[in-house]
């Protein structure tokens, strides 16, 4: 799996946060809490998506899976695109190494 990072900017004119980390997989992205110190879940598991090959599996924590065709995934992702203006960044992880 692939190891991201998301920056999100939290309020105007702030700098970006790091407050997710992102796995991304052939077919299943999950998407945890980081560690900063802002969040009372640190690295919990906060989505979790599953491509089943007929469309993808939306499934938060204690609540029941929201399944969806690509159609509906593309016409959903162009809905929540009209009602943002949060900017977000994702990053590759690094491995930070001290001797």
């Amino acid at each position: 799996m692939e190891q991201l990072q998301v920056y999100v900017q939290n309020s105007k004119d702030e700098p970006l946060e790091y407050d997710y980390d992102l796995e991304l997989g052939a077919c299943l992205v999950k998407l945890n809490y980081s560690n900063n110190a802002e969040w009372a879940c640190k690295e919990e598991n906060a989505l979790t998506i599953t491509d089943d090959g007929n469309g993808l599996s939306i499934k938060f924590p204690d609540r029941k899976a929201i399944a969806l065709m690509y159609s509906e995934v593309r016409e959903l992702l162009i809905a929540l695109s009209m009602c943002t203006e949060e900017k977000i960044e994702i990053r590759k992880s690094e491995l930070i190494k001290t001797i």
